[in-house]
């Protein structure tokens, strides 16, 4: 799932935040809610959210095509997220009757917060090369806090019990006997 559909799932489970209702969206919405922030996609279709939904093409193009290919991209994405188990939708002219999953619902509650949004991205991704190489790391870091633990007490152990520690061969305060070896 890319952030585009990521966004699209959010943004209409938290419409209306109940699951397996139609909620009717046109192609424009949907793109708008592929282009903007999850925290802007929450309130997508409040009237007091000056979200520019009616806009006509941003680059200034043809009105008509825009809204085609907008139309065309959400279709995409609704097309992605319904082979997914996340929503189901029918497509009534330029308009979809799109209706959020459980599976879907959950998704969109884990986004929602940066610990959901880690889950999601380690699951999602959980078995390629990187999740391979963060587990060898994570591993090695483990080893070595371990090994020096234990040689830590090992140390720790040999001082407590006098073990390790060299006795002083010369009594303090007396010159070392000298050995004459003619």
């Amino acid at each position: 799932m890319n952030r585009e559909e990521k966004r699209i799932l959010h943004g209409l489970y938290f419409y209306r935040e109940m699951i397996g209702e139609e909620i009717p969206a046109r192609g424009v919405e949907l793109a708008w809610l592929a282009t903007h922030s999850m925290s802007a996609g929450r309130n997508w279709r409040d009237p007091a959210n000056n979200n520019n939904l009616h806009a006509t093409d941003p680059n200034g193009g043809d009105y008509l095509a825009h809204r085609a290919a907008a139309t065309a991209a959400g279709e995409r994405a609704l097309g992605y997220l319904e082979g997914g188990g996340y929503v189901t939708y029918t497509r009534q002219g330029e308009m979809f009757r799109v209706a959020v999953t459980a599976a879907g619902a959950d998704r969109a509650r884990k986004l929602d917060r940066v610990p959901g949004q880690l889950d999601v991205l380690y699951r999602d991704n959980k078995d390629g090369i990187l999740s391979l190489l963060v587990v060898i790391v994570l591993s090695v870091i483990t080893s070595l806090i371990t090994s020096c633990l234990t040689q830590e007490r090992r140390n720790e152990a040999g001082k407590s019990h006098g073990i390790g520690t060299q006795p002083s061969a010369v009594p303090a305060g007396s010159a070392p006997a000298r050995h004459d070896s003619r």
